[in-house]
């Protein structure tokens, strides 16, 4: 230990204090001996300042040790002696604690940071702090932001991380942010800091997962349905075409046979044209197969642009185009994903728009493509369905459009969602993941 090495020292200058001590006492003794009386004083009190020095050394070290551990600087070294000796083990042992501890806060960090479910804390005023990666990717620049400026004033969301109205556990919530429309599971605790205490939000998304069971819910329904109407339509068609066939033959038919033929032939008419319509929307059934390939997104787009204007419902549409960053390219089927495009730019030209922007965004993980028009926007009761099958609001419409856009959006392991633009119409996002 420093003391035991630090006490010999001690009871040295102690020692030889007594000593000189002992000696000055002596020769106030002796008259004719005030020279030697002198060298003793002078001794003794050298002997002091030694000691004061020797105490003082290691007083100095200490303070100095303090300082440095105040101020956080553990690269001070304090010389010789067993008590500066100690203490530069300490400063190592110090030294060498703070770097592990610092390489766990990095670890930690690093951890949150790539944790694929975003995280959010929210304060008692409402505002938002975004701890990594996924949680900037939803809410983009929203740091530091009211919760219901993100997501809206009165959102489940942000009703939910209000301590006043929220409450703690696992909720399924639907969402809107400037990324689009989100189904999550948000779990909510609250977390004590000293300064104050927080709502710590994870929000795992599960859209593109509940789009999936949808979807694949859909063709199953589409399937069956489909099957069993082909199944008896086809011996209704062709009993009907028999008749009319047979109904033909005779030589001298009368009124009755006459209405009776055109009776058949109608009915045949319209079992064959139900089974064509049958047939067209069976394809429904059949979800797109992948064939990924990297391309560039900017020479894509034009082709998609380009087709849009030849299309007759393209021409009298006025169409700009983004792509941001320059060099971006996607990882996708590019012809799936071209007739997904086509069918977004379709829907807005018949909803009766004179203008749309077609913009790909990438970021490092994700690109969202993007279709903005100036019509009249989408109605509020025509939202929820808009991306179901047959679903349609157009007199004319077919309601495999979108449907079919979202199909290929989630094949992709991305998303489909409607906003309301800006002002006035509407933006349609599907969303990829880069890889």
């Amino acid at each position: 230990m420093a003391s035991d090495r630090h006490l010999p020292g001690l009871l040295a200058h102690l020692v030889a204090i007594a000593i000189a001590w002992g000696g000055v006492t002596w020769a106030w003794t002796r008259p004719d001996s005030l020279t030697l009386l002198l060298l003793l004083a002078l001794l003794f009190a050298a002997l002091i300042g030694s000691l004061l020095r020797f105490l003082g050394r290691h007083d100095r070290d200490l303070l100095r040790f303090v300082e440095a551990v105040g101020h956080g600087d553990l690269s001070q070294r304090f010389g010789p002696g067993p008590v500066a000796e100690a203490l530069d083990r300490a400063t190592v042992r110090l030294r060498d604690e703070r770097q592990v501890a610092g390489e766990d806060v990095r670890f930690q960090r690093a951890l949150i940071e790539k944790t694929p479910v975003p995280l959010i804390t929210v304060d008692a005023e409402g505002v938002v702090k975004l701890l990594n990666q996924a949680a900037r990717g939803l809410f983009r620049d929203g740091d530091g932001q009211q919760i219901a400026t993100l997501t809206g004033a009165g959102s489940p969301l942000a009703l939910a991380c209000d301590p006043a109205t929220g409450r703690l556990g696992r909720t399924l919530l639907s969402f809107d942010t400037r990324a689009g429309h989100h189904r999550a599971i948000v779990t909510i605790t609250d977390v004590i800091r000293p300064q104050a205490p927080v709502r710590l939000v994870a929000i795992a998304p599960i859209g593109g997962e509940l789009d999936a069971a949808e979807v694949a819910a859909q063709a199953d329904l589409v399937r069956v349905l489909t099957h069993e109407i082909m199944n008896s339509m086809t011996p209704i068609t062709s009993l009907a075409r028999s008749a009319a066939t047979l109904m033909g033959r005779i030589a001298t038919p009368d009124d009755h046979v006459r209405d009776a033929r055109r009776a058949i032939d109608i009915v045949a008419d319209r079992a064959e044209g139900l089974l064509g319509f049958v047939a067209s929307y069976r394809r429904y059934a059949t979800l797109p197969m992948i064939a990924r390939r990297r391309f560039d997104a900017a020479a894509w787009a034009q082709s998609v642009v380009a087709l849009f204007r030849e299309a007759s419902f393209g021409r009298s549409v006025e169409v700009e185009l983004a792509v941001r960053p320059e060099g971006l390219d996607l990882h996708a089927d590019p012809e799936l994903l071209l007739q997904a495009v086509l069918n977004l730019l379709k829907n807005a030209a018949e909803a009766g728009a004179d203008r749309v922007t077609l913009e790909i965004e990438g970021t490092n993980d994700r690109v969202a493509i993007l279709v903005q028009d100036n019509g009249p926007g989408i109605a509020d009761d025509v939202r929820a369905d808009m991306f179901l099958p047959f679903f349609t609001s157009k007199p004319t419409g077919t309601g495999i459009g979108l449907s079919l856009a979202r199909q290929v959006a989630v094949a992709h392991g991305g998303a489909i969602s409607a906003l309301d633009a800006p002002g006035k119409g509407a933006i349609l996002r599907l969303e990829l993941w880069r890889d």
